[in-house]
């Protein structure tokens, strides 16, 4: 693949007064994230779930520097998790020209329980950038040897950059404030899924919502009604529930997979392959990405197409704090599946034969234990310490207004 490579195939769109462009490859999503970042006039927003202190992190903060140099105003946050390693003397350099700088970091729970997995930036109110990757070296170089990650990002210039602008001002102010609750974190959530205006560009967010997200629920009707699905998932681990909605999907239509044949993390490929055997039952085509490490989140479902933080397992669908744009277009989910088109000519099928072949006794119970682990057990955790953390809220709320 030469010419016709589908990174280097030109993926602009322009819906309801909105430009969209797509950065497959690395080199050219960071010079997009880095042009953003110069084009800034007045103020700039960042969040990333992780923030290397590498030559890729240097160079964000160098930019930033000359931006808030020329007068721009800064607002830079980070996953308490995800950026763990990240030194505080990072932000030095910012702090002392007057940027604001922070760790998202729950009040209760803050190693554990919830993290925000969103990757974005916005520019002036009116440019974002969204997506899965981090900002770290192996997301933006092409590796010969494959220890790079292969991502996505969207870049929007428009009218639908506002809700997200209000977002993150919301973001920001929960951040600041000192208490942190996850109550607190959840209403933000809701009051911004409803206050999305109509149109074909919707922001989805997921989170640690009482019920089901926004995210996960409209990703749930589109299984259940679209004739023709694509899925690329950097974790692929979804409950029993929807993996009978995905086979039901297949006898339907048409159902394409594209997991990661490698990972910083064996455990979530045998997870996904304790799923195949079901969805192949069910005509399912299901590929895994050879090149390198697969680290994008795509689903385009008919004609809708959804990009962002999100993977498709049951950390993003129903705990971690993400965004995922969804565009409603036929000629955006066709240059989306196109590129999806690219990646699944360097992929690897995987049929029942082969499947049948490489399932010996000792494969199959490290794939049903790899699936409890990320499925079960670790969501369970998590859940229980997230209704104890609520509980504890309420508890000290009451208390409060007691006195």
């Amino acid at each position: 693949m030469q010419d016709e490579d589908w990174r280097n195939k030109p993926l602009n769109h322009i819906i309801e007064g909105n430009r969209l462009a797509l950065y497959p490859r690395g080199p050219a999503r960071f010079d997009a994230i880095i042009a953003l970042i110069d084009s800034a006039t007045t103020n700039l927003q960042l969040f990333f779930y992780i923030i290397r202190n590498d030559e890729y992190g240097g160079k964000l903060r160098d930019s930033l520097i000359n931006a808030r140099q020329r007068g721009v105003e800064i607002d830079l946050l980070v996953d308490g998790f995800g950026s763990e390693q990240l030194p505080d003397s990072f932000f030095a350099p910012l702090l002392a020209l007057g940027a604001r700088c922070a760790r998202f970091l729950p009040g209760f729970g803050r190693k554990y329980v919830l993290r925000n997995h969103q990757k974005l930036i916005i520019a002036d109110r009116e440019r974002a950038m969204v997506g899965g990757c981090n900002i770290e070296r192996d997301y933006f170089i092409e590796s010969p040897d494959g220890g790079n990650w292969v991502d996505l990002m969207v870049e929007i210039d428009g009218p639908a950059v506002a809700p997200l602008a209000h977002y993150y001002d919301d973001l920001d102010g929960w951040v600041q404030s000192g208490s942190a609750g996850l109550r607190s974190f959840r209403a933000l959530l809701q009051r911004h899924d409803r206050l999305q205006p109509e149109g074909r560009l919707r922001w989805m967010f997921s989170g640690p919502f009482a019920r089901i997200s926004p995210l996960t629920r409209d990703i749930r009707h589109q299984i259940a009604i679209a004739h023709k699905i694509d899925i690329v998932a950097a974790y692929f681990a979804p409950t029993p529930g929807m993996i009978r909605r995905l086979g039901r999907a297949a006898q339907r239509g048409t159902l394409r997979i594209i997991t990661p044949s490698r990972s910083d993390n064996r455990t979530t490929i045998h997870a996904a392959r304790h799923c195949y055997g079901r969805l192949l039952r069910n005509n399912a085509h299901i590929v895994e990405y050879q090149p390198a490490r697969l680290h994008m989140k795509l689903i385009v479902a008919d004609d809708d197409s959804y990009i962002g933080s999100a993977n498709f397992d049951v950390r993003s669908m129903f705990i971690n704090a993400e965004v995922m744009l969804r565009v409603s277009d036929a000629g955006f989910a066709a240059k989306t599946r196109a590129l999806i088109d690219g990646l699944e000519s360097d992929s690897r099928p995987i049929t029942p034969e082969k499947l049948e072949r490489v399932a010996t006794f000792g494969a199959r119970l490290l794939w049903r234990l790899s699936y409890y682990i990320v499925v079960t057990l670790d969501p369970t955790v998590t859940r229980r310490l997230l209704r104890r953390v609520f509980q504890v809220e309420r508890e000290l709320e009451s208390s409060f207004h007691a006195q």
